[in-house]
């Protein structure tokens, strides 16, 4: 029987051939069955970016993906408790967070974090402190390397990040991890569709 990690690698997989199967629309039929209840085998912490849709990419149909979608796929408390209620209540087995490249959210942070000028609000004051962590260990990993390279790294470290920090910030997902949950994370390149699976 293939895991949850299994499914969605193979998703890709068909995604990438070009021989995706669930591109339909849901009919009739599915509407009423989902309708009385769902059971998705993964959720997925993405990033809102419009062109990244965790169900096209992994050719999943309407009730197997449990998505929460925020501005460069950064856990917070609002984000965690949403995957705590996949796991603890619909029985998802699998967390996946997933960055993506040319991602928007981690370019400001970026540059917010290169000029020191104030974010633009609050809340994206929140959200920018959030990614800083991964800024901060991509400019160490490239001290010498120049902005696109260290722009690359922090959207791979922000979905590492991600995936430790749900761990950390969650006694329930922590205490899950011990049993039957699995958290991962990827990043899938918008040029070619292609979801790399990183080691933690």
């Amino acid at each position: 029987m293939e895991t949850p990690l299994e499914r969605l690698r193979e998703g890709n997989r068909r995604f990438l051939a070009g021989a995706a199967r669930y591109h339909a629309p849901v009919s009739e039929t599915e509407r009423r069955a989902l309708a009385k209840g769902q059971a998705p085998f993964a959720a997925v912490l993405g990033c809102a970016d419009s062109r990244v849709v965790p169900e096209i990419l992994f050719d999943c149909k309407a009730g197997e993906l449990f998505v929460v979608r925020v501005a460069g796929n950064v856990a917070g408390p609002l984000e965690i408790a949403s995957l705590e209620f996949a796991v603890e209540s619909l029985g998802t087995r699998l967390v996946l967070v997933l960055g993506h490249t040319n991602c928007g959210a981690v370019a400001s942070a970026f540059e917010a974090r290169r000029t020191g000028a104030p974010p633009p609000s609050a809340s994206l004051g929140v959200l920018l402190e959030k990614l800083e962590p991964a800024l901060e260990s991509a400019s160490r990993a490239h001290a010498r390397g120049d902005e696109r390279a260290i722009l690359r790294e922090a959207e791979r470290r922000s979905a590492l990040e991600s995936a430790a920090r749900l761990a950390r910030e969650s006694a329930l997902l922590e205490r899950r991890l011990q049993e039957d949950l699995r958290i991962a994370s990827a990043i899938v390149d918008l040029e070619t569709g292609e979801v790399e699976f990183l080691a933690p």
